[in-house]
Formats: structure tokens, C-alpha cells, sequence
């Protein structure tokens, strides 16, 4: 049986779909018997499904099939409605949709489904500043990715119709405030989201678990573990349900949830928590959330004392990192950390060093502002007096930028 993600595949390069009809009709008859979970591989909220949707009512408009088409385009519409960045998606769904009701004599029908995806003055402006906050990120911009995405989040705020763009904001600025540090404003934001999601109808898909995800980080942050465990248990069945359990998002959760119970202090709960997300981490190298995996794994062994293990897991994230491109230079800070906790302070300063040749002296985020405080410290007590004051003099410029970036560029 073809995948899902095949079967959209073939509807979004158009090609003729008479082939795979049968295999279409028992994707959509799952869906219907609420059956998703027990076929693994497919994700009935994703777009995947959509385009399935839309190729079956495409094949019934064609041959006539007029109420069964359009019963599977409002399914496609509804289902659109609940997903991020969908206008042009569900203006396409409404013009076919159209065609089918003109050709059956509903012609205001037909032109009321025209008028509702009209985009709004309001909505262009959102997807302008929505654009230019994600690409500020992308560019490690950071202060002014905050600033873009706080006018797209007034847009959003004022929109006429109810949509996914305020959700979809608050989780962009969320990962923004996180970067830079701002736990606080990152739980605020990624906790309206979750509200927002839940009153749209949304309970277990991938955008939940995203703001899940930057939630859970944003409280680890702050020990905040007693509200962490609840929300990766709620992650992890999220994630098992779309991806299956042992995939490398499973195993940063998992992983996660170890380290939260070890320092619950719920040993008994940690270890075959610890034991499972090992062993998916040797399945997925050098997957972005894997490299997460080793750092919270090695982690846990360097709290129990288990040095050794704590180290090869540590070095094991580090190399993973040098292997892929990634903006992330946490891998270092940890293992910088690790040496500088036991003594090997040599050893620190060159993790911490290799970590600020990732991220550069003056980027304005919270991990680099680590990194150059404790390598600062590692030199000093190093006796490299210069070197450990020109450390501490970046990072307090990187603060004083984050601290000045909003004024600037207001002003």
C-alpha cells in the first residue's frame, strides 16, 4: 500500500490519479472510521491527506458524482481551516468546490465560497510581517525577529475572521523570546497558543506538539519540572499517535521525560525512560532532536556520577553537531560545562570556544551569552586575565544590544 505522504505526493505533481483510486478510497474510508491511528505512517490532519481529498473529489466531480465530491471537498475545507498558512489552499478547494455547485444550478452558493477566501488588506499585511519576522530568525537577527513578529501579531489580533495566524505568531515569537532568553514572555506566549489551538478544535497534531516543545524548554529553563512532566507525557502520546513510538521525536521526549523524573527525584520512573530514548538515539544520528537526546542523557549519567557515560554521550551530541548544519551550539555549552564541573578546565574552555565559533561573539541570543560568560570564567580562573575580560566585555555588548534593539528600532 502506498503511503500517505506518496499519495499527496502525486496529487501535488498533478499526475493521473485512476491508478491509485482504490488506495485513495481506503485512505479516506480510515479517516472516516476514526482508524487513523491503527495505519502507521499516515497524518489526517496533515496537508498529505488534504491533497488526497481533493484528488478523490476531483476524480467524482469528474464523473458526475456530484453529491459525493462535494462532500469530500467540505471535508478538505475543514480540515484546511484547522492548518497554518492555508489561503491559498483553501482558495483552490473553494473554486473547485464552486464549479461543482455553478454545475448544479447553487450559483449564489457558488459565489458566496469566492468571496470568503478574498484575502483581506489585514491578512497581507500579517503574511508580509510574518515573513520578514521568520527570515530576521533565520538571519539570527533576533531582536529585530521580535520586533517584525510583534506587528504581525497585531495584525493578527485584529483580523476580522477567526484563523490559525494568531496561534501560528504567538508559537514564532515564543521560539524568538527563547532563543534570546525571555523563559517568561516564552511560556506566556506558547501557553496562549495552546489555548487558541485547543478552542479551534485542535487536540493532538503536529502544532501542538511544536508549542509543546518550546513550552516544555522554556520551563526547564526555570527547574520548573513539576509543570513539565504533565505536558511531556501530553507530548509524547501526541507524538506517538502522528509519528510513531519510536521515531527520533519520541526519543527527545523521552529523554526529556527521564531527565524530568531523575530530577523529581522518581528514579524508578526515569530508568526505563532513559533506557528506551538511548536506544532510538542510536537509530537516528545526527538528527537535530537526537543531538537534544544525547545532551539530556548525558546529563542525567554526570547527576548520578556516572562520569564516563556522561562524557561519551556529551561528545557523541557534540560530534553530531559538527556533522550537520544547525544554528544550535548548546551541544558545547553542555560539554563545556561538563569538563568545568570536573575539574578538566583546558578541556571546557576549548568546548566553549567551539561552541562561540558557531554562533559568533556577537549573537544576540541566550546561548551565546552563556557561552561567553562561562568560557570568561574558565579563563580567569585560568589566569588569562585579557582574554577573560575581553569575554566578559562581549557579552555584556550582546546584552546591551538586546536590551537597546527594541528602542532602535521603534525610534
Amino acid at each position: 500500500m502506498r503511503t500517505l505522504g506518496e499519495l499527496g505526493q502525486l496529487c501535488l505533481n498533478q499526475r493521473k490519479l485512476e491508478d491509485d483510486e482504490k488506495y485513495l478510497r481506503r485512505a479516506f474510508d480510515l479517516h472516516n472510521a476514526n482508524g487513523a491511528q491503527e495505519e502507521r505512517g499516515m497524518d489526517f490532519q496533515s496537508y498529505d491527506f488534504i491533497r488526497v481529498l481533493a484528488a478523490l473529489a476531483d476524480l467524482e466531480l469528474a464523473k458526475s458524482n456530484y453529491p459525493y465530491a462535494e462532500k469530500m471537498y467540505r471535508q478538505a475545507i475543514q480540515l484546511i481551516d484547522r492548518l497554518p498558512g492555508n489561503a491559498d489552499v483553501r482558495r483552490r478547494l473553494n473554486e473547485n468546490l464552486s464549479k461543482l455547485l455553478q454545475r448544479t444550478d447553487r450559483r449564489q452558493e457558488a459565489r458566496a465560497l469566492i468571496d470568503a477566501v478574498v484575502v483581506s488588506a489585514s491578512e497581507k499585511r500579517w503574511r508580509q510581517f510574518f515573513n520578514e519576522g521568520r527570515e530576521a530568525y533565520r538571519k539570527k537577527n533576533y531582536p529585530e525577529s521580535e520586533l517584525i513578529y510583534a506587528h504581525a501579531l497585531d495584525e493578527a489580533e485584529h483580523m476580522e475572521r477567526g484563523g490559525p495566524e494568531l496561534a501560528l505568531t504567538l508559537r514564532a515569537m515564543a521560539q524568538v523570546y527563547l532563543t534570546q532568553g525571555k523563559f517568561e514572555q516564552a511560556r506566556l506566549a506558547c501557553q496562549r497558543a495552546l489555548g487558541l489551538m485547543e478552542d479551534g478544535g485542535a487536540v493532538e497534531d503536529d502544532e501542538i506538539d511544536r508549542t509543546l516543545r518550546t513550552l516544555v524548554r522554556a520551563l526547564m529553563k526555570r527547574d520548573r519540572f513539576a509543570e513539565v512532566e504533565p505536558l511531556l507525557v501530553r507530548q509524547l502520546s501526541i507524538q506517538e499517535k502522528i509519528y510513531g513510538d519510536k521515531t527520533h521525536f519520541t526519543g527527545e521526549t523521552l529523554a526529556l521525560l527521564a531527565y524530568t523524573e531523575h530530577r523529581l527525584g522518581h528514579e524508578k520512573k526515569a530508568e526505563p525512560l532513559l533506557a528506551k530514548a538511548e536506544y532510538i538515539a542510536t537509530r537516528f544520528p545526527r538528527r537535530p532532536r537526537t543531538i537534544i537526546a544525547q545532551m539530556y542523557i548525558g546529563r542525567i549519567y554526570a547527576e548520578r556520577g556516572e562520569l564516563l557515560r556522561a562524557e561519551q554521550n556529551l561528545r557523541r551530541a557534540a560530534e553530531m553537531r559538527r556533522q550537520r548544519e544547525g544554528r544550535s551550539a548548546e551541544p558545547f555549552l553542555e560539554l563545556g560545562n561538563f569538563y568545568a564541573a570536573n575539574g578538566q578546565r583546558e578541556k571546557g574552555i576549548a568546548a566553549y570556544e567551539e561552541g562561540l565559533s558557531y554562533t559568533g561573539r556577537d549573537s544576540v541570543d541566550a546561548t551565546t551569552f552563556e557561552l561567553l560568560v562561562k568560557c570568561a570564567a574558565a579563563r580567569q580562573e585560568n589566569k588569562e586575565d585579557a582574554e577573560a575580560e575581553t569575554l566578559y566585555a562581549a557579552a555584556f555588548c550582546q546584552s546591551l544590544r538586546n536590551c537597546l534593539a527594541p528602542i532602535k528600532n521603534s525610534a
